[in-house]
C-alpha cells in the first residue's frame, strides 16, 4: 500500500471515530471529508472530490424519499395496516405473522424508519383492541421492516446506491429486483423465527404496568384514563382568582399545576370548557388540575379555593365530555427533537397539558419540561379529543391512539401510480433509478400526493450528506490501494475455508460499518473491497456485492437505530430487550442470507 494509501486510512479512521462519538454534527464531519481529501492531496481532481454531489444515487436516494412519503400522505400504508386485524382475529401468532408480512411488504418501497412511524399507530391501537400488549407487536414490527429492506433496489439507501453503483462499473447482474433473490429467503427466514421461535424472547408488558408508573391507578387509566394527581377546585365568591384570566392565576408558573379543563354551571347542566390562557374564571367555576399535591394546597390555600379530589364520577363525568389521554412520539426527522416541552409552549401551541416523558422504558420524573426531546420520545399529554386528533396531522408527532386522522384517500390511486412510474421502467427497460424516481417524485408533487414543503421534510438530509462525503472517500481508498490491500488481506485469511468465508466476511465487514455510519456510507466504502475481491477470487461480482448489501441492511440489532427508537417508548421496552431478541434473530437472517448467496454462486 502506497503512503498516500495510509493517509487515506487514518483520515478513514478519524471520519468514523467522528460518526460515532458525533463530538461535529453529522453533516459537518461528512461535508469535510472532501475538502480534507483535496487537501491532503489524496483527490487532485475537484470532479473526484465533489463526485458524491454529481453520483446519480444520491439522486435516486433523494426521490425514494419524496416517494415514500407520497406513498404515506396518500394513506396507501394505513389501508394496508387497517387490514391486520380482519386478517389477525385476535391470535397473537397470526397477528404477529400479518403484521410482519405486511412491514416487510411495505418497506420494500419504503424506507424502515418510515414503515415503522407508519404502522406503529395501528399497531398500539390493535394491540389494545385485542389485549395483546404492544411490547409483544413492536419489535417484531421494527425487525420486520428492516427485513423488507432487503427485496430491492428502493427499499434502503444503502440498496439504491449499490444499485447504481454497479450500474457505473458495468454490471448488470445488480438490478432492481435481483436483491430479492437473496432478500426473500432473508425475509421469510426472519419472519417465521420470530413467529415460531423469537417471540419467546419478547417481553409482556402490560400498558397498566406503564400507566402505574406515571402514578395512574390501575382502574382509573383502564377505565378513564385520567391520572390520580388530579384534584378538583371550586372557585368561590371571595377566591382571589375569580375574574382573572387563567394565565393571571400563575397556575402554571407559580405553582407548578397543569389545569386542564374547566367546569361551569349553566342553566341547564354543565360545560366543559378548555383551559385557554385568556379564560375569565367565574364563581363556581371547577378547575381540574394536575400536579403535586403539596402545590395544590397551596394554591387553594393562598387563592381561597375550595380543594378536593377527583372521584370516580367526576373523573367519568369529565372524560365524558371529551377530555382524553393520550400518548404522542416523537417520528424520525421531527422539527421538535432537541426542544423542550418548555421551549416548544407545547400547551399554548397545541392546547395539550403534558403529564409526563417517557424514554428508554424509563419515566423522565425530574424537571422533564426543561428537558430536550428525543426522537423516540413518548409525551403522555391530556386535553380535549378534538385538540389531540388535531395533533395527529402534524407530521412532527406521531400519536399512538385508536383514532387516526382522517386522509384523502382519493389520492392513493396517483400515488400508486408514481410508484409504478419509478419501479417498471428500471425492470423492464433498464432505466437508470435516477431518472424514473426523479420523475416519479416530480409526479407526486405535480399531481398533489404531497406538497413540495412535505416532499422537501421527507428527505433524510443526514443520510444524503453522509453519502455524498464517503463516496469521494471510497474513490480515494480504491485508487491508492487500501481496497485492494483489505481484499488481499481477506482472500488469504478465507482463501482456504473457501468462497464462502469471503462472503461472509464481506457481509460482517459491512454489518459492521451500518452499524458506526449510516448503511449508504457503509455500502459507498466496502463496495470497492467487495468488487476487487470478485475479480481476484474469480467468482460472481453480482452475489459478492449483494452480500455487501444485505449485510448493510441487516444491521438492526441495537436499540439506537431510528426504527427501534421509534417502537421503544410505546412498547415500553428497555435497551437489553433489543439485544435478547436481536442477536439470535441476527444469526439466523445471517445463516439465511449466506445459504442463498451460496446458492447464486453455483
Amino acid at each position: 500500500m502506497t503512503p498516500q494509501g495510509w493517509v487515506a486510512l487514518v483520515i478513514l479512521v478519524a471520519a468514523v471515530v467522528l460518526l460515532v462519538k458525533k463530538w461535529l454534527p453529522l453533516e459537518l464531519t461528512a461535508l469535510s471529508i472532501p475538502v480534507v481529501l483535496y487537501l491532503s492531496g489524496l483527490l487532485t481532481e475537484s470532479a473526484d472530490c465533489f463526485s458524491g454531489f454529481s453520483n446519480p444515487a444520491v439522486l435516486a436516494l433523494g426521490a425514494v424519499f419524496v416517494i415514500g412519503a407520497g406513498l404515506r400522505e396518500a394513506g396507501v400504508t394505513s389501508v394496508a395496516a387497517a387490514g391486520l386485524e380482519r386478517v389477525a382475529k385476535g391470535d397473537e401468532t397470526r397477528l404477529l405473522l400479518a403484521t410482519m408480512s405486511m412491514a416487510a411488504m411495505v418497506s420494500a418501497f419504503l424506507s424502515n424508519a418510515a414503515t415503522t412511524a407508519v404502522m406503529t399507530p395501528a399497531v398500539v391501537a390493535l394491540s389494545r383492541r385485542t389485549s395483546i400488549p404492544p411490547s409483544r407487536l413492536l419489535i417484531p414490527l421494527a425487525f420486520a421492516t428492516v427485513l423488507g429492506g432487503n427485496l430491492t433496489q428502493v427499499s434502503t439507501a444503502s440498496n439504491v446506491f449499490l444499485g447504481d453503483w454497479s450500474r457505473d462499473q458495468g454490471l448488470t447482474s445488480v438490478a432492481f429486483f435481483d436483491f430479492a433473490k437473496a432478500g426473500l429467503p432473508i425475509t421469510v427466514a426472519g419472519i417465521l423465527f420470530m413467529v415460531l421461535v423469537g417471540r419467546r424472547f419478547l417481553p409482556t408488558r402490560s400498558p397498566d404496568d406503564r400507566l402505574r408508573q406515571v402514578r395512574l391507578p390501575e382502574h382509573v387509566a383502564r377505565s378513564y384514563d385520567i391520572p390520580d394527581t388530579l384534584f378538583r377546585m371550586r372557585i368561590v365568591q371571595h377566591s382571589r382568582v375569580r375574574g382573572r384570566t387563567v394565565a393571571e392565576t400563575g397556575l402554571r408558573a407559580r405553582y407548578g399545576l397543569d389545569l386542564l379543563a374547566v367546569m361551569r354551571r349553566r342553566k341547564v347542566g354543565h360545560e366543559v370548557l378548555e383551559a385557554t390562557p385568556d379564560l375569565v374564571l367565574a364563581s363556581g367555576d371547577e378547575l381540574y388540575v394536575e400536579g403535586s399535591d403539596e402545590k395544590a394546597w397551596e394554591f387553594a390555600e393562598e387563592e381561597i379555593v375550595q380543594f378536593g379530589l377527583a372521584g370516580p364520577d367526576e373523573v367519568s363525568h369529565l372524560a365524558g365530555r371529551g377530555i382524553v389521554l393520550g400518548e404522542v412520539a416523537l417520528p424520525p426527522r421531527s422539527r421538535v427533537a432537541g426542544q423542550s416541552v418548555r421551549q416548544l409552549d407545547f400547551r399554548a401551541r397545541n392546547g395539550l397539558t403534558v403529564l409526563a416523558l417517557w424514554r428508554n422504558g424509563e419515566i423522565v420524573r425530574e424537571a422533564f419540561a426543561d428537558t430536550p426531546l428525543e426522537v423516540g420520545d413518548a409525551l403522555l399529554v391530556s386535553g380535549p379529543a378534538e385538540k389531540l386528533q388535531g395533533l395527529a396531522g402534524d407530521p412532527d408527532y406521531m400519536v399512538l391512539s385508536d383514532s387516526p386522522p382522517r386522509e384523502d384517500l382519493s389520492r392513493a390511486p396517483r400515488a400508486v401510480a408514481c410508484l409504478a412510474l419509478a419501479v417498471l421502467p428500471p425492470v423492464l427497460w433498464g432505466t437508470p433509478l435516477a431518472f424514473s424516481a426523479l420523475a416519479a417524485s416530480l409526479l407526486m408533487i405535480g399531481t398533489g400526493c404531497l406538497s413540495l414543503a412535505q416532499a422537501y421534510r421527507a428527505i433524510d438530509w443526514t443520510v444524503l450528506f453522509l453519502l455524498i462525503g464517503t463516496i469521494p472517500l471510497g474513490l480515494a481508498l480504491e485508487q491508492h490501494g487500501v481496497a485492494k490491500t483489505v481484499a488481499e488481506g481477506l482472500l488469504e485469511m478465507t482463501g482456504p475455508l473457501g468462497p464462502m468465508a469471503l462472503m461472509a466476511s464481506l457481509f460482517v465487514l459491512a454489518a459492521g460499518a451500518a452499524i458506526t455510519m449510516s448503511n449508504a456510507a457503509a455500502a459507498s466504502l466496502i463496495a470497492p473491497i467487495a468488487l476487487v475481491a470478485a475479480r481476484q477470487a474469480n467468482l460472481p461480482e453480482g452475489p459478492v456485492l449483494l452480500a455487501v448489501a444485505h449485510g448493510c441492511s441487516c444491521a438492526y440489532v441495537l436499540p439506537y437505530h431510528q426504527w427501534n427508537l421509534i417502537v421503544m417508548g410505546p412498547g415500553d421496552y428497555q435497551p437489553n430487550d433489543f439485544l435478547r431478541v436481536g442477536i439470535p434473530h441476527s444469526i439466523v437472517v445471517t445463516v439465511a442470507a449466506l445459504a442463498a448467496l451460496y446458492f447464486m454462486t453455483r
